[in-house]
């Protein structure tokens, strides 16, 4: 039903939901801490909502989605890691962001055309942007634009009777406030219901190794060498394909800190999962150290995301 009920509407309603936002200008009163919950009609995931914008200049209605999502708005915000060396790279989530004219790519244009918009009366335009683990934010896909529709339609509902009830979504006992969907005579009606706060999940990282390496190195004598280990997010060489989603990969460097040579260096691939990346660093270093018959006094690691 979520899928199918803007039918050939769907950019027009995409369109305008987010001018409506942008004329209320939710930011005004509502902190990005303030959220709650709006349930994707297709499968029934928890979408967490944030508006942006209240003490800084990125103005956005932000959907963190499903239990990643979730976990990872948690971590950001509550840990204060917030863009954290692409750590927000990492997070499914979409956002809806208010951005100059001129910043908008004529992929972003053509959607506000398509919803029938005279985009030269406004100086500030929505953008949308997609966000998945191993890849750049990249342009909304159609099924992403019916779950945005749905989200900034919910987050306008929930943000003009919060700004007349500022208890609204802070219901008792740490649960969360959410906007529920069902279909009544094949429309969707939405109502509010509260849920308990999802814990995170721990996480459950199995690391492989190469114990026959690891052991080799045992039985050297350490060196007074300090490696250096870092990690970052670099671009890859895109697909044949001009409008593909562009990938992303993390380099993994391994470096003597006194010469400043490389001891190892490793483009590492978050596909299929980033814990699957994760499991292989250690792999990767063994390899490195067994291949240069090196035990160093130290490593450092100099990635704050090496050492989460």
């Amino acid at each position: 039903m979520g899928m199918a009920c803007f039918g050939d509407r769907l950019w027009t309603v995409l369109s305008e939901a987010a001018f409506r936002i942008l004329h209320a200008a939710p930011w005004d009163w509502m902190a990005d801490t303030d959220i709650f919950g709006v349930i994707n009609p297709d499968d029934g995931d928890l979408c967490l909502i944030s508006v942006m914008g209240q003490k800084s200049p990125y103005r956005a209605i932000a959907a963190f989605l499903g239990k990643k999502g979730v976990d990872g708005f948690f971590e950001l915000h509550l840990e204060k890691t917030l863009f954290l060396e692409g750590r927000e790279m990492e997070i499914p989530q979409m956002h809806c962001s208010f951005e100059r004219r001129e910043n908008l790519e004529e992929v972003d244009l053509e959607i506000l055309r398509k919803g029938g918009f005279d985009l030269q009366k406004y100086a500030i335009l929505p953008m949308f942007r997609s966000y998945r683990p191993g890849y750049f934010p990249w342009f909304i896909e159609t099924r992403e634009a019916v779950i945005m529709a749905h989200i900034l339609n919910q987050a306008m509902d929930v943000a003009l009777r919060f700004k007349t009830n500022n208890t609204l979504i802070y219901p008792p006992d740490s649960q969360l406030m959410i906007r529920c969907p069902e279909e009544t005579g094949g429309t969707l009606v939405w109502h509010d219901d509260v849920i308990p706060l999802p814990p995170p999940d721990a996480p459950c990282i199995g690391l492989k190794m190469d114990m026959h390496k690891l052991h080799n190195l045992k039985n050297l004598s350490k060196r007074s060498t300090r490696l250096d280990v870092d990690l970052f997010i670099t671009p890859i060489k895109p697909d044949a394909e001009d409008n593909a989603r562009p990938q992303c990969s993390y380099a993994l460097i391994i470096a003597d800190n006194q010469s400043r040579s490389f001891v190892g260096k490793e483009l590492l691939d978050p596909r299929p999962s980033l814990e699957e990346m994760w499991s292989s660093i250690p792999l990767h270093i063994v390899y490195w150290l067994d291949k240069r018959n090196l035990v160093p006094r130290e490593i450092c690691l100099r990635s704050k995301l090496l050492r989460q």
